[in-house]
């Protein structure tokens, strides 16, 4: 039996005309029958919804080409396809498998340039779980599996969604791999907390200037307001988990500045859960003017700053595990763990964080990336001194620790990774779009993490049924494919 494919794609002025004639070339020598449904999905919103886009096509495909083509056009399988993604070579596997599974095994620089998720160190896919850009189903495990959510507005988690209900519901995937990262922390008990008072003169300027600073944490309990991570106080710039209100469930993690006319900047805030570790960046630059904050590697905030930064005085401690001690008062001390801690006097872009959360500041004797001005890596110490492993005189005390708690931290995660073909595939995604990520990286990635992490705690739901829509109009397109424009 032979079986009849249904390749469903986002409409782009762009690289539609690209996409529908670099496809009709790649399957000109294949033995695949497909149709291409193009869907224009029109909103109030001023973001995509992959999500919902797909779910339209999937349910209104047939239609859509009895109408435009008059061909009863009854597919057996489908490709979720992204416009902006292109097979080139002959592993790009488009025949019938009933087995969901990613045909991207690997993403190539073609035409305008990277695809914006690359990682930056160079490997194929921006991670392990990557579960985009040409997502194969059977028709009937599409059905079983209810359809995308129709609630991620945004370019992104649609797709981690898609692979927790896979998982959740027995389909195959390609290995469960866990990964263990050891390393060294300190346990901050409400109370206790540590003083770096700075030596040199470029930790004195922390804040002052360029800077980046980047610590691993993991939030032990939960809080009423907020809690610091680390702060330079007074006016407190740094890393601290907060809610927005008191009472809220979500908590989120946030980084912290303070501008010359002593006015307040959110970088950044991301939703964090208790007992997961985390590595949190911040930085600066004089030149752009901009802060940014990353969570693992991966830039989650960025704000730009007309003001030049607060200028403390050079004396000013830098806390770590409370606000201040100045006061008292139960916000000002944090509940928490802490790996390691690394403070530079420069800015630091997405490669070199990616890489520092990726390995441990030092690797053996040599530095990752550049040399910090203060690093704490809570391997060496006396007393309740713990040692500024860069070498600079920095170091941090202990304040109420008889013996310094140094604990052994691990990292643990378990992944279950889709099943993937061999396939190599072009981004053909332009450089606005890839500097234009507001909508994945800004306004709605805080939103959308929230959303995930809440859909994954509820019952799954099958999102088809719930999928709303208007059509408006169904056209040909290239004679034999069809162009859906949508109302959602």
């Amino acid at each position: 039996m032979k079986h009849k494919l249904l390749i469903v794609t986002d409409y782009s002025e762009t690289h539609t005309e690209n996409f529908v004639a670099h496809m009709e070339e790649f399957f000109k020598d294949k033995d695949i029958e497909f149709k291409i449904l193009i869907v224009d999905l029109k909103s109030n919103k001023k973001v995509i919804n992959y999500g919902k886009l797909f779910n339209i096509g999937f349910v209104y495909g047939r239609e859509a080409l009895i109408k435009s083509l008059s061909t009863n056009y009854d597919f057996d399988y489908i490709v979720f396809h992204r416009t902006d993604f292109i097979p080139l070579n002959e592993y790009c596997n488009y025949e019938f498998d009933d087995r969901p599974k990613c045909l991207v095994n690997s993403i190539d620089e073609i035409s305008f340039g990277v695809h914006p998720d690359f990682r930056p160190d160079g490997e194929n896919l921006p991670n392990d779980y990557f579960y985009n850009g040409a997502l194969m189903f059977s028709k009937e495990v599409f059905e079983n599996v209810g359809g995308f959510s129709n609630n991620f507005w945004g370019d992104g988690y649609e797709d981690l969604h898609m692979l927790y209900k896979l998982n959740k519901l027995g389909y195959p995937m390609d290995k469960k791999i866990k990964k263990e990262r050891v390393m060294n922390g300190i346990k901050i008990d409400y109370g206790n907390y540590g003083v770096i008072n700075p030596v040199t003169k470029d930790m004195k300027r922390l804040f002052n200037g360029n800077f980046t600073c980047n610590v691993w944490v993991k939030l032990d309990e939960e809080i009423e307001k907020e809690s610091y991570v680390f702060s330079r106080s007074g006016y407190h710039s740094g890393i601290k988990f907060t809610k927005k209100q008191r009472g809220d469930k979500q908590t989120f993690i946030s980084c912290n500045l303070w501008n010359a006319k002593d006015e307040y900047i959110r970088v950044g805030d991301y939703p964090v859960q208790t007992d997961v570790w985390y590595f949190v960046s911040m930085n600066y630059s004089i030149e752009t003017k901009t802060s940014n904050m990353y969570v693992n590697g991966s830039l989650v905030g960025s704000t730009f700053i007309e003001k030049p930064l607060k200028k403390y005085q050079y004396n000013t401690p830098i806390f770590v595990g409370c606000a201040t001690n100045s006061t008292q008062t139960s916000r000002c001390f944090s509940d928490i763990s802490i790996g390691e801690l690394s403070f530079f006097d420069i800015t630091l872009n997405e490669n070199s964080l990616y890489k520092l959360y990726k390995n441990n500041i030092m690797s053996k004797e040599d530095y990752v990336v550049e040399r910090p001005i203060g690093y704490y890596n809570y391997n060496s110490g006396y007393k309740s001194i713990i040692w500024d492993e860069s070498g600079h005189g920095n170091n941090m005390i202990l304040t109420n620790f008889v013996i310094p708690k140094i604990n052994v931290v691990k990292e643990k995660s378990e992944l279950y990774l889709p099943l993937r073909d061999r396939g190599n595939f072009g981004y053909i995604g332009n450089e606005f779009e890839k500097l234009d990520k507001t909508n994945y990286t800004g306004k709605t990635a805080n939103k959308n993490m929230v959303l995930l992490q809440n859909l994954t705690n509820k019952k799954i739901t099958n999102d088809l049924t719930e999928c709303r829509y208007r059509v408006l109009k169904a056209e040909p397109f290239w004679d034999r494919h069809c162009k859906l424009l949508v109302q959602g």
